[in-house]
């Protein structure tokens, strides 16, 4: 890692989501890494009311190397990374996710790029671990690739990143738009057109499945929501991103999200059947979970084309049933 300092950020706003057992599995990926993360200028825990007090007490007596910050006021998901990045003091900020597990090799891999003075950002790779048809179907349908191509554009992963604090400050992640989570696609398109430097590096991260059927249900409705809206932006030559919502360029996001993601999951269930010929009976579970997926995609998207707020309202009322005692402020700002 040479000299550079870093710091590592964890919020907890995925944990409305969850389970707290996910918070220990994410800490303790964190406790293993081949890079001692005792070496971090600080490691920031962001919770904003999602983690019980008794939790947080546990985690500074198992974890004593972690800061708790307990906010005071609502935040959103972005919002939270970005209040850790004006907490910690290192010049290289990591982010991490309170739902994901880190390889052993994540942290040195984030890091080691900003030997080069050049890079502003790096982007590690996420994954579901395939163990059964329903994370079959989630790893071929969902977010994150089976394979990423390290030759394409890279685009952040916001639950697995690094950035150098400046250009994280100076540019730092959109708050406050009508979205749910794709603020990190125009954050990236953004920071291209200002000529800054991101790289992908093969610093692994598992993602935790969504752990019942209606949060399962509200991922792919909000997601095929957050393809249309993104539709509606426009990034300048400056880098400035401006909202230019019209039904026209709605539809259009909305046939071209629905071409993409139908496009991208037989790629990718053929690349998972490639690395692993015996995922085959998985197929008819599978494929029917895959295909109510695409449909719940469909769906959510075509809500964003008409102008309605209906799964935005109800990925807000299901994360507040199953445990944030804060209503998210990013959300609230749908026109």
């Amino acid at each position: 890692m040479g000299t550079t300092t870093f710091s590592i950020v964890i919020e907890t706003e995925n944990l409305a989501k969850g389970d707290l057992t996910n918070l220990e599995a994410c800490l303790a990926s964190m406790a293993s890494q081949d890079l001692d993360v005792h070496l971090a200028n600080d490691v920031v825990l962001i919770d904003s009311g999602h983690v019980p007090s008794g939790v947080l007490d546990s985690v500074r007596a198992k974890y004593p190397w972690i800061q708790v910050h307990v906010s005071t006021r609502p935040l959103d998901y972005y919002a939270a990374k970005m209040l850790g990045a004006r907490l910690v003091t290192g010049e290289v900020v990591v982010f991490a996710d309170s739902d994901m597990v880190y390889a052993r090799g994540w942290l040195d891999a984030q890091l080691r790029p900003f030997e080069r003075p050049d890079v502003s950002f790096t982007s590690g790779e996420t994954y579901v671990d395939i163990r059964g048809p329903y994370t079959f179907s989630l790893a071929t349908t969902w977010i994150f690739p089976v394979k990423y191509d390290r030759k394409a554009p890279p685009s952040l992963n916001a639950n697995n990143a690094a950035a150098r604090r400046s250009a994280l400050l100076a540019i730092p992640f959109p708050t406050g738009l009508p979205l749910y989570r794709a603020q990190v696609v125009l954050h990236g398109a953004s920071l291209r057109q200002q000529g800054k430097t991101i790289v992908q590096v093969a610093a692994r991260g598992t993602h935790a499945p969504p752990a019942s059927a209606l949060g399962w249900a509200l991922r792919f409705a909000v997601l095929g929501a957050d393809s249309v809206q993104a539709s509606c932006y426009v990034i300048d030559q400056s880098g400035a991103i401006s909202y230019s919502p019209t039904f026209d360029r709605k539809l259009r996001g909305w046939l071209r999200s629905f071409a993409r993601k139908a496009g991208a999951s037989v790629l990718r269930t053929a690349q998972a059947l490639s690395d692993r010929p015996a995922r085959a009976v998985l197929l008819p579970l599978s494929l029917p979970i895959s295909l109510a997926a695409l449909l719940m995609f469909v769906a959510g998207g075509l809500t964003a084309v008409l102008g309605l707020q209906a799964v935005y309202r109800w990925m807000r009322a299901f994360e507040a049933a199953a445990g944030s005692v804060h209503e998210t402020d990013a959300t609230a700002a749908h026109p």
